[in-house]
């Protein structure tokens, strides 16, 4: 519920406004897609990362260029740095039941959540580890986490 994109993880990655930075300092067009991933290797930036971001590239007759804008996704994510919705969690968790859902190969829900999760909202709240889960829930797991919202949503026990 809290943006984490200011503060290290514990592999202590590159938070997306430093991919960003990075990004800002790329000079377009690129003459291939590897060039973007030989960049972001050199700037410590995992492959994974760096190879999806060069399939965000198309060719031009210049060469690879970004697919999306990336002034508006800086705006974007600012914006929701921006955002703190545990005062909307409480207000709607009063009239109520909210499952969260925390990955378990995840640290984006830090103890300290997991604590106001507990003491705030024990009584209109669960929390779900979704195993095998990465930070990409529903491409990581996608069956367990259909299992986790069919078993706490009676609207699906009428398919």
């Amino acid at each position: 519920l809290s943006a984490y994109d200011v503060k290290k993880n514990s592999k202590n990655e590159l938070t997306i406004t430093e991919i960003i930075e990075i990004m800002e300092k790329i000079n377009f067009p690129l003459a291939s897609r590897n060039d973007l991933v030989s960049y972001f290797l050199e700037k410590n930036i995992s492959l994974s990362v760096a190879s999806w971001m060069s399939s965000n590239l198309e060719l031009r007759s210049d060469g690879f260029y970004l697919i999306f804008y990336l002034q508006e996704i800086k705006e974007m994510l600012q914006s929701f740095l921006k955002s703190d919705l545990w005062q909307v969690a409480e207000i709607i968790s009063k009239d109520c039941f909210i499952n969260f859902v925390k990955a378990q190969k995840s640290d984006r829900i830090d103890q300290q959540e997991i604590k106001k999760i507990d003491l705030h909202l024990a009584k209109r709240s669960s929390l779900h580890v979704l195993e095998n889960a990465g930070h990409f829930l529903h491409s990581d797991n996608l069956l367990g986490l259909i299992n986790i919202i069919k078993s706490n949503n009676k609207w699906f026990d009428m398919y």
